[in-house]
């Protein structure tokens, strides 16, 4: 029996009066695959049910009757997310409408209740016994218990419920754990591996710890496939992160399949985005190098062709193409290529450089496509830039510390030469200016000079 989501605190306040303030003992309700509130009432004793049947003699063999206390604590263990339980969506053309399965929770609870019962009268040393009838006895019951268990793992919510109802009956040393029990216990840590794996995974491709306890709450509740986000700027530049996960089909087993990242900023103001997708043991694309790629700038990665080689090679985004999966085509840089970035960042004269250490990180930061800051000594003076990786150009590009592009010229002239290039550019444009207002002036003057000269012309005319 499947409750629609939405109706869930509806029915639980209705259920609420009726079963604590009504004192009903029965929950009379369409039988069916759905669960309908309007076909619900509740009655208080054999009573109020035989009078329920004379008032539907028609369609009264459609309802069943269920225990008043299962359902409210079913609703209120549902209610307040006590349970693991599966969503359902019957209708694919409807994906936004939610289903509980309602009835399987109150089987499960009415079977925890009969196997109390049950496991509380059993004779756990029945084997010990000589009188065959009560051996025959022992071993009927015990048999009824453990084919009860066996239907109660079969549930998320059962599955720990059967294995608390052996440990707090069973004695020791009494009787052997079933093998589905011990199952269970095996497949518990080996979701717990999973979701250690799983962390490990996220952190490392660059999203940290706080999406921990999602990805514990996400695998408890044992959807085929789930999606976390993550949110984080760079500077100015706004990204939002999509993390896909899927389970397999094989197992309980669940996989970080991919990211896909979306940019905002100002080379791009209307949003841009890629996915990426994460591979197990191989050099991935880590959060910080897919806003470098949005970005526009280059990273180095170990990559492996169809064959199996291993290569390593600069990759670049195309924004000009666009693939089948509406990610934009990558265009790759191998070492053959003639790309030494070694090379060009040692022809630089960086102060960093002569530090093994720094020169390590200085290399590893712009491999990752970062914008690296750099200190530059030029004629016995420093001076502050940024480079970062141009592969297909076989180069650096260069930018001041206001993030303005320069040439590798202008950075690398003494600050003196910088200092007389700044002032005759501002004679020049003063120069200019002043020349200007000059001419605006001159030309200002004519006019009247013209209208004299016509005046006096139209005054001869008129003496002759």
């Amino acid at each position: 029996m499947l409750i629609d989501k939405k109706d869930i605190r509806s029915t639980l306040k209705k259920a609420r009066n009726a079963y604590t303030y009504g004192q009903a003992d029965t929950v009379m309700c369409r039988d069916g695959k759905y669960f309908n509130p309007k076909d619900l009432d509740f009655c208080s004793g054999d009573v109020d049910v035989q009078l329920f049947y004379q008032e539907h003699p028609y369609d009264g063999h459609d309802y069943v009757d269920l225990s008043a206390r299962s359902f409210y604590e079913a609703l209120v263990l549902i209610d307040k997310k006590r349970v693991p339980f599966l969503e359902v969506t019957p209708d694919p053309e409807r994906p936004d409408r939610k289903f509980i399965d309602l009835g399987l929770l109150m089987e499960d609870r009415q079977l925890i209740s009969q196997l109390h019962r049950q496991m509380k009268k059993a004779d756990w040393y029945y084997d010990y016994s000589d009188d065959h009838c009560e051996w025959r006895k022992g071993q009927a019951a015990l048999s009824e218990i453990k084919h009860n268990l066996l239907l109660l793992s079969q549930s998320d919510y059962g599955r720990p419920k059967a294995n608390q109802l052996w440990d707090l009956y069973v004695p020791a040393y009494s009787e052997v754990k079933p093998s589905f029990l011990q199952s269970h216990l095996n497949a518990t840590v080996m979701n717990e591996k999973n979701l250690e794996f799983l962390q490990k995974q996220v952190q490392f491709t660059g999203y940290g710890k706080e999406h921990n306890n999602e990805l514990r709450e996400e695998l408890k509740k044992q959807n085929p496939s789930f999606t976390l986000y993550h949110q984080q700027d760079f500077g100015k530049d706004s990204t939002v992160s999509s993390l896909h996960f899927k389970k397999s089909e094989s197992s309980d087993m669940y996989f970080f399949n991919r990211h896909t990242i979306v940019l905002k900023n100002e080379q791009h103001p209307d949003t841009v985005r890629q996915g990426f997708y994460i591979n197990n043991g191989k050099d991935n694309i880590t959060l910080k190098e897919g806003f470098n790629l949005l970005s526009g700038r280059a990273v180095e990665k170990d990559l492996e062709n169809k064959e199996g080689e291993k290569y390593r090679a600069w990759i670049q985004l195309n924004f000009k193409e666009i693939d089948k999966q509406g990610n934009f085509e990558t265009r790759q840089f191998h070492q053959r290529y003639g790309f030494d970035l070694e090379k060009v960042v040692g022809n630089l004269p960086i102060k960093s450089l002569g530090n093994l250490e720094e020169k390590k990180q200085l290399m590893e930061s712009l491999q990752r496509g970062n914008r690296q800051a750099v200190t530059l000594e030029v004629n016995g003076a420093e001076r502050k830039a940024f480079i970062e990786a141009a592969p297909q150009f076989k180069a650096l590009n260069y930018y001041n510390d206001h993030g303005k592009r320069m040439h590798l010229s202008s950075l690398l002239q003494s600050p003196e030469k910088v200092l007389e290039e700044k002032q005759t550019k501002q004679e020049v444009k003063h120069d200019s200016k002043h020349k200007k207002e000059k001419t605006e002036k001159s030309e200002g003057d004519d006019p009247p000079a013209q209208k004299k000269t016509r005046r006096n012309k139209q005054k001869i005319h008129g003496n002759r």
